[in-house]
């Protein structure tokens, strides 16, 4: 039986693109720490730090399918400039404002007022009272902060012009509207 902790990583990659799987295992687990350090320092508009070191993760396992073992050359330095690549790129995609719409969006249909085209005049008025409703229950969980910060984001305001706003970084906006969406996901179940 092998001891894949003791292998170095040119010899588990050969391994595996012979067909060990265990091998890729061995690799992701040893290199899942790495992925971790270079992620940490980041923060992504509309995400998580998770979200980084899944990229990461891939990077790695990119890195790993392509790596040849025949130029002699170390992997752990191929790798972690995959890694680090990986992460940069996916800072710069999150960024990019064709991606706001996206990184920014929260799922609060039921309170759009244009779900009622096409509807009868009392389905209209039972969609605005539910709207109301709907309205008052989530603005009555929210504190006074929240409530403006939601409010400006509703109306299509950017992170940063909220910022300039509320007179707080762009961290705190994230923070404060990633606390809003799981508070309404919480009380709206």
């Amino acid at each position: 039986m092998c001891n894949f902790d003791k292998l170095t990583d040119e010899e588990l990659i050969a391994m595996y693109h012979a067909g060990n799987s265990e091998a890729l295992d061995t690799l992701l687990v040893r290199y899942k720490s790495t992925v971790s350090f270079f992620a940490r320092p980041f923060f992504l508009i509309g995400g998580s730090n998770e979200d980084l070191v899944q990229e990461g993760m891939i990077a790695l396992y990119r890195s790993i399918n392509t790596f040849d073992t025949a130029k002699n050359v170390k992997f752990a330095p191929f790798a972690k400039a995959c890694i680090k690549n990986a992460i940069r790129d996916a800072l710069k995609v999150a960024n990019r404002d064709k991606h706001r719409a996206l990184n920014d969006s929260i799922s609060l249909q039921e309170v759009n007022p244009d779900t009622q085209i096409g509807l009868s005049p009392e389905e209209m008025m039972i969609d605005e009272e539910k709207r109301m409703l709907l309205n008052d229950k989530i603005f009555g969980f929210l504190t006074q902060p929240e409530q403006n910060l939601l409010t400006f984001y509703l109306n299509g305001y950017s992170y940063i012009e909220i910022a300039k706003f509320v007179d707080k970084d762009i961290k705190y906006v994230d923070n404060t509207l990633q606390r809003i969406k799981r508070k309404i996901k919480k009380n709206l179940k």
